[in-house]
């Protein structure tokens, strides 16, 4: 999936999980931290890929990309889009945010899973692709959501611009729209 979808998802997966937990009981800080953190952890799996949307967005971006790409074994789709990397980039934010985070008044263990869920997306996402994901990387199988390869989306299609970006959209939107008292909890 594209940069945009992996965004978008990460929103719509954030917003179900709120309401799928009935609103967690925030301050104003927390919840912009938590858009903000599930943003970076919806492109956080690309880092793998030099010329990710997210390197765009910061300075230096490209010749920093270029500079992490080597760190991950086997290229762009391995490590960082498997169970392994998952726990990887569990445990290395965790690390940063409760080792270097002290800001008074934000929840860190909320901000933490916001992230996680926003990686968590990204997987989900691209396992809907017909490359699928290396989910027991250093196995080398390819998983995919539906089974059959036939049947999943190819990355940046048409089905991707004009389907699935809308949907998420909707969804979004839909979320907000009938759950805003849970939402604003």
């Amino acid at each position: 999936m594209l940069g945009k979808t992996h965004l978008l998802g990460g929103v719509a997966t954030l917003l179900a999980a709120d309401i799928y937990e009935k609103g967690i009981s925030t301050d104003i800080p927390t919840a912009f931290a938590c858009i903000m953190v599930v943003l970076v952890g919806a492109l956080t799996p690309d880092l793998d890929k030099p010329t990710s949307l997210i390197y765009t967005k910061i300075p230096a971006g490209g010749l920093i990309g270029h500079i992490i790409n080597p760190l991950f074994i086997g290229g762009h789709r391995h490590l960082s889009h498997s169970i392994l990397g998952f726990v990887i980039f569990a445990w290395l934010s965790h690390f940063l945010l409760f080792t270097y985070v002290h800001l008074p008044g934000l929840n860190v263990q909320i901000i933490w899973i916001s992230y996680l869920i926003g990686v968590f997306s990204h997987l989900l996402l691209d396992s809907l692709t017909t490359e699928g994901i290396p989910l027991l990387f250093p196995l080398p199988f390819m998983f995919g959501i539906p089974p059959i390869k036939a049947l999943r989306i190819t990355t940046g299609s048409w089905v991707e611009h004009l389907i699935v970006v809308p949907l998420l959209i909707l969804a979004i939107g839909f979320m907000f729209y009938h759950y805003y008292p849970i939402l604003l909890h």
